[in-house]
């Protein structure tokens, strides 16, 4: 019995040697990072792993696959909370019936994600090339407000006019910082016709999300990140009474500040009768 012991030794230092020279196909001992990959996001891919950019449920999975909206929230969940060194509280109560992932209400208490109508968030649908531009670029606007975000007014894309109005800063900023490109002069935003619908055009694979991921996480990584980055619209106006300066909200955040329901006086309408 002694005897096969060292061979035993032996067999195992074996195994993990040929596991850790199969490159970024794993990360641990018999753990695959993914089931399917191109060859250009390996690479990227396992940046994602060794930054703690990669969650969870996109490990072991095919990555040329389209992500979906819940990926993606997972995606830039991770990312903002390593770029700005604190956790997310998920928003409660939770408004959607479809999902309960904290990831997703994480997103959402910050707002660089929706929901598709007031009670659903629709995780498995799969995004589009503008939707994924909108939700990273508000990730890095809310921890980065300072930066930059004027662009030109003359088109960078063919299809511009085609870019939702939500998002067409978004894309264009992406753009000019180098984190998003287009293909012959082309954005895609998003998927128009039948056939665009039957070939993928204008969704983004878990890959090139991932790919994103990595290089805002590389461009902003030693950037000042803005203290209340992370706090709510609620929370915010909280901290700028007790610190006695005045904090600017926009139309919509303004309005979701107002508590209707406990409201003392409430604005009547009252028609001219003829």
């Amino acid at each position: 019995m002694l005897k096969k012991q060292p061979r035993r030794i032996l067999s195992y230092i074996l195994i993990l040697a040929i596991v850790l020279s199969s490159g970024p196909g794993y990360i641990a001992l018999g753990e695959s990072l993914y089931t399917k990959a191109s060859s250009w996001a390996q690479p990227e891919i396992q940046k994602a792993a060794d930054n703690g950019l990669l969650p969870v449920m996109l490990k072991g999975t095919d990555m040329t696959k389209p992500a979906t909206r819940e990926e993606l929230c997972e995606l830039a969940v991770l990312l903002y909370e390593k770029l700005g060194k604190k956790t997310l509280t998920p928003t409660s109560p939770n408004p959607f019936t479809d999902t309960r992932n904290p990831n997703i209400l994480k997103a959402y208490s910050i707002g660089i994600t929706t929901g598709t109508s007031t009670t659903t968030f629709s995780p498995a649908q799969t995004t589009t090339r503008e939707q994924v531009a909108t939700m990273f670029g508000r990730a890095i606007k809310g921890l980065y407000p300072s930066l930059d975000y004027s662009h030109s007014s003359t088109p960078v894309f063919n299809d511009q006019t085609l870019i939702a109005s939500y998002a067409i800063d978004h894309v264009l900023f992406m753009n000019k910082q180098g984190i998003i490109k287009g293909s012959d002069g082309n954005f895609m935003p998003r998927p128009i016709t039948e056939e665009h619908r039957k070939t993928g055009y204008g969704t983004t694979t878990r890959e090139q999300a991932i790919a994103i991921s990595v290089r805002i996480f590389t461009s902003y990584s030693d950037a000042p990140v803005d203290p209340q980055a992370g706090v709510s619209s609620k929370e915010r106006l909280a901290l700028s009474f007790i610190a006695g300066t005045p904090t600017l909200h926009t139309e919509k955040e303004k309005l979701d500040l107002i508590d209707f329901e406990k409201r003392v006086f409430r604005p009547l309408y009252k028609p001219n009768v003829i």
